[in-house]
């Protein structure tokens, strides 16, 4: 958790990630960690504070997506409890990347739900969602891959199948969303002159602190990095693992498709 206080502070000062230090993965938290150094000071208190702030918006919109899902307020207060004692929730009290992952995947499934329930704002809202999932290329390049994976298998699925609310239209708008996200976020990196060495880095280098490249490197971004794990962590099995992080995001595609076609 204190890279971000350590990289946001020289961001603050003018250092560019991946152009002036090097940096394996997303750059999102770096920048918003120096925007909260520069508004409350060049503390740590300033990153525990960004990073409390991104855990009350995973929790807010939490409870928006229960709320929606469930038309109670009390059922959402309730999941929202749970959750927050979870520990994908406070497992990351400081200030760290995969907290970004979530917020986003949260950002998109909640744009989701609005253009399954708003018609008349559906065009806004799908690309809204697009975009949402896009940005989760800023924090954790990996994770990006196998959420893109899972939500191209649902929402391709949704426009085969021709439902009410999602069609080839529908699709086009999502995605033209995604690919609106990925141009904002590349070309924020390179106006900085930073597209091509983050490009290097996260996607190419990274891998290779696992000794993985080549076929295997790939695998292993596309699942979220967990692919090819249990060749190097002993307490894992291929059995497990895979399990763990290649079935289950196929059932979240699988409930993800179920929910939205009601």
């Amino acid at each position: 958790p204190g890279w971000y206080f350590h990289f946001g502070r020289r961001a603050l000062h003018g250092a560019v990630p991946y152009r002036d230090f090097i940096f394996q993965v997303g750059p999102i938290p770096i920048w918003v960690d120096a925007l909260f150094q520069r508004v409350f000071g060049e503390s740590y208190h300033a990153s525990l504070l960004a990073g409390f702030s991104v855990k009350t918006l995973r929790l807010a919109l939490t409870y928006l997506i229960a709320r929606r899902v469930t038309r109670s307020r009390i059922l959402a207060a309730a999941i929202v409890t749970f959750l927050s004692f979870e520990r994908i929730w406070y497992s990351f009290i400081n200030h760290w990347s995969v907290a970004y992952t979530q917020l986003s995947l949260l950002a998109a499934t909640f744009f989701l739900i609005l253009a399954h329930q708003n018609e008349r704002r559906r065009s806004l809202y799908l690309p809204l969602a697009g975009g949402s999932l896009a940005l989760m290329f800023g924090a954790r390049q990996s994770n990006a891959m196998l959420a893109a994976f899972v939500f191209f298998g649902a929402t391709v699925a949704l426009a085969l199948r021709g439902t009410s609310w999602f069609n080839r239209s529908s699709l086009a708008r999502f995605w033209g969303g995604y690919g609106a996200g990925l141009l904002l976020l590349g070309g924020a990196l390179g106006a900085q002159g930073a597209l091509g060495p983050a490009i290097q880095q996260m996607l190419l280098d990274a891998p290779q602190k696992k000794n993985v490249a080549g076929t295997e490197a790939l695998f292993d971004m596309l699942s979220g990095g967990w692919a090819t794990q249990a060749k190097y962590d002993t307490t894992l099995t291929f059995k497990t693992s895979f399990f763990r992080y290649q079935a289950a995001p196929l059932f979240a595609s699988i409930v993800l498709l179920v929910a939205l076609s009601r």
